[in-house]
């Protein structure tokens, strides 16, 4: 897994910027994505999965991929098997927001996406979101989010153009909405109301979550085909890792070359 095969080595080209033909929407940094890796004491490590999502990004979307952190992972295969299909930068983890700590790395990880974007605008992608197709008929409008369910938006996508107004409200009402306790409220309920206020396409929920995590679709052996049915045309697939840890521990090469699932069905092509 150390080294690129023939069809890693063509995404690294794709991954870097590409010429534009005159029929194409310029859409420049608007269309680039960032990913966000943090590592602290206890952390988890970077896991086949996230390699996939950046494998499945440099496939389907063709553009360039930044990923930033705080400390770049040493001795991890994973990490080394994709590490020249993005570009690095150096951040901080934050420690509080408006005199709120941020004691879980999750929320340090929400804080940081939605500064990033304020500044830079661009694509947020988790590196459990595994693209399907490209973004790109996506990229325009001022705030693009993803419906997760009936009462909440996720945080991944986020597609933003620079100083955005949904994004500087929010991050502005989050240390408010943490002293609610309630967990992720500030991630995926507080933008549910900002969204009546400030305008924002929503993007209906078959298209990044098309699945009732209730039920196991993606790793049911033998039932791709009935799944694939259900699953419609979404752009990517969120996911996660760890509800799903039980199932995606054992994801690796060798299970995605040799089993029958929608996911192994879905991503084979990548490794």
């Amino acid at each position: 897994m150390g080294l690129l095969s023939k069809r890693h080595t063509r995404m690294l080209v794709l991954a870097k910027p590409r010429h534009q033909s005159p029929n194409e929407p310029d859409h420049g940094e608007a269309a680039l994505i960032h990913f966000i890796w943090l590592t602290q004491p206890g952390s988890r490590p970077f896991s086949f999965i996230n390699s996939l999502a950046v494998l499945a990004a440099a496939s389907n979307h063709l553009d360039p991929i930044i990923m930033w952190c705080n400390e770049v992972p040493r001795n991890n295969p994973n990490w080394y098997m994709v590490k020249d299909l993005f570009e690095v930068r150096p951040i901080e983890m934050p420690e509080e927001i408006g005199g709120v700590p941020l004691t879980q790395i999750q929320y340090k990880a929400d804080v940081l996406r939605l500064q990033i974007l304020q500044k830079l605008g661009g694509i947020y992608l988790d590196t459990d979101t595994l693209l399907l197709k490209g973004l790109h008929p996506l990229v325009g409008p001022e705030m693009v989010l993803a419906r997760e369910s009936s009462d909440s938006l996720a945080m991944s996508p986020i597609i933003c153009k620079p100083e955005a107004e949904f994004i500087k409200v929010w991050l502005d009402r989050i240390p408010r909405a943490l002293e609610v306790g309630t967990w992720a409220y500030h991630a995926v309920n507080l933008p549910v109301e900002i969204s009546k206020e400030i305008p924002c396409d929503i993007r209906p929920q078959g298209e990044f979550f098309p699945f009732d995590l209730r039920h196991n679709y993606l790793f049911d052996d033998g039932r791709a085909d009935e799944h694939m049915q259900r699953m419609g045309d979404p752009y990517a697939l969120h996911v996660y890792e760890t509800y799903w840890a039980g199932y995606l521990s054992g994801v690796d090469e060798t299970y995605m070359r040799t089993r029958d699932t929608l996911f192994a069905r879905l991503f084979r092509d990548l490794v």
